[in-house]
C-alpha cells in the first residue's frame, strides 16, 4: 500500500480590488473580507476581485503531483441561489496592486458553483479548487510561489457577489521517481560478461 507524502502552504499576500475605488489598494488588509463579483447590494457599487499569494513547498520540487487544492471559506452570498465563481493562475501582487493595476489573469484553474453565508439554510462554508495542473508546473520549475484570482463567472449578476475569509490553505500529495540505483553487484562477484559467469544462487 502506498500512502502519498503531503505538503501545504498557507497565503501569505492578499488583496482585493473593485471599480468604484480603481486606484485604491487594499493589500493585506483585515478589515474586510476577499470580496468578490458585482455589489448592486449596498452603495457604494461596484465590481470585485480578489487575489492570494501561496508558497509552494520545497517538497514537491521535481515530484509527480498527484492532487493538489486550493481552499477557501465563503462567509457571505446574497441569497442561497448558487452561482459560479472562478479561480485563476495570475501574475504577482504587491502593495501596487489595483483594479486599474491588476496583475494579468493567465489561465482558470477551475470553478464552482456555491453559495454559502447567507442564512442557516446555507451556512458559510469551505469552497475547494483543484490546482493540480498549476502545481505540477510549479513543482517542474520549481516555483517559489503562485498566486491566484478569484472572479465571479458573471460579473454583471448581482447575485454572483460573494465574499470570502481573507485566509486560504493549498494541499498537495506528490510522489517522487525513486533514485536510479547504483552500485549494483552479485553474491558471489560476477560479471554478466565474463566468459564463464559465475552461477549465483537463489
Amino acid at each position: 500500500t502506498f500512502t502519498a507524502p503531503s505538503a501545504g502552504s498557507s497565503r501569505n499576500e492578499w488583496t482585493t480590488v473593485n471599480n468604484a475605488f480603481p486606484a485604491q489598494s487594499y493589500w493585506k488588509t483585515t478589515s474586510t473580507l476577499l470580496q468578490v463579483g458585482d455589489n448592486a447590494w449596498s452603495s457604494p457599487y461596484f465590481v470585485a476581485r480578489s487575489f492570494v499569494n501561496m508558497p509552494v513547498p520545497s517538497k514537491i520540487y521535481g515530484a509527480t503531483v498527484l492532487s493538489a487544492q486550493l481552499n477557501f471559506t465563503e462567509e457571505w452570498s446574497p441569497s442561497c441561489d448558487t452561482r459560479a465563481v472562478q479561480l485563476w493562475l495570475t501574475g504577482g501582487i504587491s502593495s501596487s496592486t489595483t483594479w486599474n493595476s491588476q496583475p494579468s489573469w493567465i489561465s482558470e484553474a477551475g470553478s464552482q458553483t456555491v453559495a454559502h453565508g447567507y442564512d442557516s439554510s446555507c451556512p458559510a462554508a469551505g469552497v475547494g479548487f483543484s490546482v493540480l495542473s498549476d502545481m505540477q508546473s510549479a513543482a517542474t520549475g520549481k516555483w517559489t510561489q503562485a498566486t491566484f484570482g478569484l472572479r465571479a463567472a458573471d460579473e454583471s449578476d448581482e447575485y454572483g457577489w460573494k465574499q470570502f475569509a481573507d485566509t486560504a490553505t493549498m494541499s498537495i500529495t506528490y510522489d517522487h521517481t525513486p533514485s536510479t540505483p547504483a552500485g549494483l553487484s552479485t553474491s558471489p562477484s560476477t560479471s554478466c560478461t565474463a566468459a564463464t559467469p559465475t552461477t549465483v544462487g537463489a
